[in-house]
């Protein structure tokens, strides 16, 4: 592939020595790419030396700049005042308050570096240095208490004596009256312990 562009934009550059008035569909009409394609690759091959054979390989497309980083020293002081909270702050400070002591620090003002200037830069430092750490996404699981009482809670509420005089009500059309009365008697003795069950809250 890295072949066949290369063999284009040789041709680009052999037409632009033979016919430099011509235009930019032309040209992409005559080696049968776009002309977008052509616009950049005519800017490239005119600004550049003709002879040099690694003009025609393809640019990386990585970041060739640095990247930004925060002076050491900032980076310091934010996980200094996170531990130890400045001017007596009874608390441990957050990104705002971080935000708002930083440019308030003789060492940082002396030293004239650039600071942050929004809470969430101060939060991804803290989170970087290891000050701050990103609850799990796993939904929690509930206790053996927690699910017990949810249990409880669906027992009381399934087998409550209004849900029974409902029940019995609907279906004394389908079941016979000695059915319905073994039912109640099976039930009778559970209903105090299910009735206060229902009234127990989660520990």
């Amino acid at each position: 592939m890295e072949e066949e562009w290369m063999r284009d934009r040789a041709l680009l550059r052999d037409l632009l020595q033979k016919t430099p008035q011509a235009s930019p569909r032309e040209l992409a009409q005559a080696i049968g790419r776009s002309v977008s394609w052509v616009k950049k690759w005519r800017k490239r091959l005119t600004e550049g030396d003709p002879h040099d054979p690694h003009l025609l390989c393809s640019q990386s497309r990585a970041h060739h700049a640095p990247y930004f980083r925060w002076d050491i020293q900032v980076t310091k002081k934010i996980v200094e005042m996170r531990f130890s909270p400045p001017e007596n702050l009874k608390r441990v400070p957050g990104p705002r308050a971080l935000l708002y002591y930083l440019p308030r620090d003789p060492e940082l003002q002396a030293a004239q570096v650039p600071l942050p200037r929004s809470s969430r830069t101060i939060w991804k430092i803290l989170h970087t240095t290891g000050c701050l750490i990103s609850p799990s996404k796993e939904p929690p699981t509930p206790t053996s208490s927690e699910s017990h009482w949810k249990r409880s809670r669906w027992i009381s509420r399934m087998w409550a004596p209004s849900r029974l005089n409902r029940v019995r009500k609907a279906s004394a059309s389908m079941w016979s009256k000695s059915a319905i009365l073994l039912m109640q008697a099976l039930l009778l003795p559970y209903l105090p312990r299910l009735e206060r069950i229902s009234t127990n809250k989660p520990p």
